[in-house]
């Protein structure tokens, strides 16, 4: 009688592989991997947009072992998340495209873009991408989050605006909202529906954004 001690290393391999599981386990297994909340908050500097989470909430590797897994977690990343690009108008327009592109490309029905700023004179802005349909965007209904500004227009508005030649308001803001995003996060994580943590963390995200104005005043 074979037993898992004396069987073949390729037999027993294949029975402890990811992919000998149910799909369905797979999924819940991916549920796992990433930030509870359901929204990443990316900070738009200059040169790129960097995440603001507390270290190894976003688990990369998985998207470097093998094709199917890489396309299964980014199918199930794409779908139930609601990226946030964050920081200067001009920057946050710079950086949008090509997270949009990402979601459109694994998204089920497309995906959808909604900018939020405190009006022409602000000179910051929130760019929220996900995936039309789905958790997501019930949340969002739940939320209420407030009037969108036209993209076209937005994007006018930010080719107007000057480069910023101090990086140390950004380079603080960057340190310090991405602690404030974590700890919201793990004083959050299994305390309250999804709704309220999103509803909180959409607070600290306003707070951010008023400091940003003042520093780059």
């Amino acid at each position: 009688m074979l037993t898992s001690r004396n069987k073949p290393p390729a037999e027993v391999g294949s029975r402890l592989h990811l992919l000998s599981l149910p799909y369905d386990v797979r999924y819940i297994i991916y549920s796992h991997l990433f930030p509870s909340l359901g929204q990443l908050y990316l900070m738009a500097s200059r040169e790129s947009i960097h995440p603001m989470m507390r270290p190894g909430s976003l688990s990369m590797e998985i998207f470097l072992t093998c094709r199917q897994l890489h396309l299964e977690a980014s199918g199930y990343l794409f779908n139930n998340y609601l990226f946030n690009i964050i920081g200067y108008k001009k920057y946050c327009m710079a950086h949008y495209r090509p997270i949009n592109l990402l979601v459109e490309r694994y998204a089920k029905n497309g995906s959808s873009i909604e900018i939020l700023d405190n009006g022409l004179l602000s000179s910051t802005a929130c760019v929220s991408i996900h995936a039309k349909g789905g958790r997501v965007e019930a949340v969002l209904q739940v939320r209420q989050r407030g009037v969108t500004r036209n993209l076209e227009e937005v994007e006018r508005e930010a080719a107007e605006l000057p480069d910023i030649t101090d990086a140390r308001p950004e380079n603080l803001v960057r340190r310090w909202g991405g602690k404030i995003i974590a700890f919201v996060e793990f004083v959050l994580d299994g305390m309250c529906s999804t709704a309220v943590a999103v509803a909180v963390s959409s607070v600290i995200l306003v707070w951010i954004a008023f400091w940003i104005t003042r520093l780059y005043k």
